[in-house]
């Protein structure tokens, strides 16, 4: 007959058992919710973003957000911020402020609230004055003026964004400093007045705003700035500088044809023997 203490020690042995079996069963379902492919997706559409590969970031980005894990907040605002980017790089600009709108209502302590707000803006903006069905006269640009000058600072961007698309760069650059004097910069503003700059051959200030968009922290038009800081060192006449920029982002870009062009331009400077780059899609730069 089994003894008390041999009982005991069965009971206990069997609870523990259970308990382990628990515990593990708790372990792996954690496991099983909290890990997915989300990550992996998540990355590759930043690695496609940073490519400039902006269509397949999209998708990248779609099946990172259709992934469900547990604690995927981050990942979900992190991926919805780069696809509003890739809109933006696409001139998709509606899809772009529907999901800085989205973002813009959430809790922002995984997001940069200044960036978010000028992209918000700047979106909207882009939006309103890029659609092809509309067109601003004179006057819808006068009442934008006095809009501006009466306190609502925001509309010298609708502006310079009228003015850039109607090449009047002389204005464009008025209204952009007239709405950094309220507004805090972006690579956009910083971008648009470093080509203005660049136009007056005034290196200097060029590269001013080229520097203070480097700081920017929405970074949307990043590889604009660093690729008219190259073109600063060529108009200063140190090709090898400029050459090396460029050749950083023809490699990080290689299928953007604007940087690809300025390669093969530095490239015959600096080693004046070397064949140019070619693609099978270039052909329309090298008549």
């Amino acid at each position: 007959m089994m003894t008390d203490r041999r009982y005991r020690q069965r009971r206990l042995l069997f609870f523990y058992t259970v308990f382990t079996l628990v515990i593990m069963a708790i372990i792996c379902i954690f496991i099983i919710f909290s890990t997915s492919d989300k990550k992996k997706y998540r990355n590759a559409g930043v690695d496609a973003f940073k490519s400039g590969k902006y269509e397949e970031a999209l998708k990248y980005f779609d099946k990172a957000l259709a992934k469900k894990q547990w604690f995927d907040e981050k990942l979900n605002l992190d991926s919805k911020y780069y696809m509003a980017a890739s809109y933006m790089r696409l001139n998709r600009y509606s899809d772009a402020y529907a999901i800085y709108q989205e973002l813009e209502k959430t809790d922002k302590k995984y997001l940069n609230k200044d960036a978010l707000n000028g992209l918000l803006d700047l979106s909207k903006t882009l939006m309103d004055t890029t659609d092809e069905r509309f067109g601003y006269t004179d006057a819808d640009v006068d009442k934008l003026q006095k809009f501006a000058e009466s306190g609502n600072s925001k509309m010298y961007l609708y502006l310079a964004s009228i003015y850039e698309k109607n090449n009047d760069l002389e204005k464009m650059k008025e209204v952009l400093e007239a709405y950094l004097v309220k507004e805090k910069p972006t690579t956009y503003t910083s971008y648009l007045l470093s080509v203005y700059y660049l136009e007056k051959d005034d290196i200097e200030s060029a590269k001013k705003y080229i520097e203070t968009g480097m700081s920017c922290p929405d970074g949307l038009y990043t590889d604009l700035l660093q690729f008219n800081d190259a073109v600063c060192y060529e108009k200063q006449k140190d090709y090898e500088t400029a050459f090396e920029k460029v050749s950083a982002l023809h490699s990080q870009y290689p299928d953007n044809k604007d940087f690809l062009k300025e390669y093969n331009v530095l490239l015959s400077r600096v080693k004046p023997d070397t064949q140019f780059v070619h693609t099978a899609s270039d052909a329309d730069y090298f008549d």
